[in-house]
């Protein structure tokens, strides 16, 4: 039997006190200057569970599929890990946080001045969808400025509140300048344990140290083209990356959509999974798996003091929902 961790549950790990009965270090919330789709901020104090129950406190953590790093950043910062490698395909995405070492107080001064409306919408829409356009700051900061400007964070879609801005929410409501500038700011300090690049996930893997731990948050299945679009995978493509997880013995955690896909190229009997609800919007999106190498164990929260039922059993792993 497989195990199912509910939304409940993993709230628990919200709590200061089962933070501390787990060894948790206290972990900052909302660091990255950017918001996805399914961002994996909540999910940093699992991650930490994770890392602690499997003995990999001071590990160098790679992201190959990065985009705003929400669930590794506030590992980062409350030392829990050594090293954080920042890889994503998008290069105007791998730029800005390239930027963000090398530049921020760059980046910080174009964020004061940058007028939020639709005409600047459109322009920095141009530069972004230009693929003539050299990677710079402009193309970095066109992820950017759309990425925080519409809906969902989702870059090819439309702007909050609509072109006309007729909506009840405005283009600006989400380029708060001030608690943006803070984050890049908390995350420049930190800029000489940041590597990042902008290769092929599978590239990452394979030249990444055998001790390395990977977590790896690559294009959903089902709703992948309509989230990442070019940067969206094929069934060949993920089922490359299953072949490169599995291929040699290395720490590596999962997190996917619910697909018979998945199921299929992960359904070994000691490969552990989680199902979690609260990553995504359910009723778009349904539930995401996390899966673990076969050598890692999942943090199953039974042992906490504040929860009667914490763990729950859930049907086998060929059981698509």
């Amino acid at each position: 039997m497989k195990k199912i961790i509910a939304k409940k549950n993993v709230d628990l790990l919200r709590r200061a006190s089962v933070q501390r009965e787990l060894g948790l270090p206290p972990l900052k919330s909302n660091m990255s200057p950017f918001r996805y789709p399914g961002g994996k901020g909540k999910l940093s104090k699992f991650l930490a569970a994770f890392l602690i129950e499997n003995d990999l406190h001071g590990t160098v953590f790679v992201e190959p599929f990065c985009g705003g790093a929400g669930g590794s950043l506030p590992l980062l910062e409350a030392g829990l890990i050594s090293h954080l490698v920042l890889n994503d395909y998008n290069k105007a995405v791998a730029k800005f946080w390239e930027l963000i070492k090398a530049s921020p107080d760059t980046l910080i001064n174009k964020i004061e001045k940058e007028k939020v409306d639709i005409e600047r919408w459109k322009y920095w829409r141009a530069i972004y969808e230009d693929d003539a356009h050299p990677i710079d700051i402009n193309k970095a900061f066109s992820a950017f400025f759309l990425n925080r400007t519409n809906r969902s964070g989702v870059l090819h879609a439309g702007p909050i509140g609509g072109k006309d801005q007729s909506g009840n929410y405005k283009i600006d409501c989400r380029f708060t300048k001030k608690s943006l500038i803070a984050r890049i700011e908390k995350i420049a300090l930190l800029a000489d344990k940041i590597t990042v690049k902008s290769q092929d996930a599978a590239q990452i893997i394979t030249e990444s140290p055998q001790s390395a731990f990977i977590y790896a948050d690559p294009p959903y299945v089902k709703e992948g083209k309509g989230i990442y679009r070019q940067f969206a995978f094929e069934e060949e493509q993920h089922r490359q990356l299953s072949c490169v997880l599995k291929d040699e013995a290395r720490y590596w955690l999962l997190s996917y959509d619910d697909d018979k896909l998945v199921h299929d190229l992960y359904s070994c009997s000691d490969i552990n999974v989680v199902e979690l609800s609260y990553v995504m919007n359910t009723a778009k999106l349904g539930r995401e798996l996390l899966i673990a190498s076969s050598w890692l164990t999942m943090p199953t929260l039974d042992q906490l003091k504040c929860s009667k039922s914490v763990v729950h059993d859930v049907k086998p792993l060929d059981h698509v929902v």
